[in-house]
């Protein structure tokens, strides 16, 4: 779908990596959050023309104003929605632990992968409660080698990982 592509895919660049991925996932994350894609148009080149030119409204902003959206989570969207490759978060995994951390929650995404959803809740609104949202370090710890097909493994002394939770939060 046009919706959810890359201003390279859009550009029809011949060569394109797990940025475009990248770009995709924060796409669809907004459109999760706003119930709206980011970039629309009347047409398919005017959707094109949007991603190339056009830069969204902060999630925070357009989302329903019931829905708990911290402010932190408008500069993980933005980054996954950099127009140029080089300026986009690193990788899937860098977009998932900033998400988390957005909502004030450690460690990263293969932690809350072996979590329950309940324990999760309860962290998020524990570090709501103390303002905590969006404080922790988003930086990717994987940006020296974003090409690297299994990160280093980062253990939680609360949350054994499990090989085969690994492998699948890297797919």
């Amino acid at each position: 779908s046009p919706y959810y592509m890359s201003p390279e895919q859009a550009q029809g660049a011949e060569r394109l990596d797990h940025r475009a991925d990248v770009f995709a996932l924060g796409a669809i994350a907004y459109e999760a959050l706003v119930g709206e894609v980011p970039f629309s148009g009347a047409n398919g080149p005017a959707i094109l023309l949007a991603i190339l030119t056009k830069t969204p409204p902060p999630v925070s902003t357009r989302s329903d104003p019931t829905a708990f959206i911290p402010a932190a989570l408008d500069d993980v969207i933005d980054d996954a929605l950099a127009k140029k490759p080089e300026s986009r978060t690193a990788s899937t995994g860098a977009f998932a632990d900033a998400f988390g951390r957005a909502f004030g929650l450690a460690g990263g995404h293969l932690d809350w992968a072996q979590t329950s959803v309940l324990e999760l809740e309860r962290l998020i609104a524990e570090a709501r409660a103390a303002g905590r949202l969006g404080a922790m370090s988003v930086e990717d710890p994987f940006a020296a080698d974003p090409f690297a097909a299994t990160p280093p493994p980062r253990p939680m002394a609360s949350m054994p990982q499990s090989a085969s939770a690994q492998t699948a939060m890297d797919e």
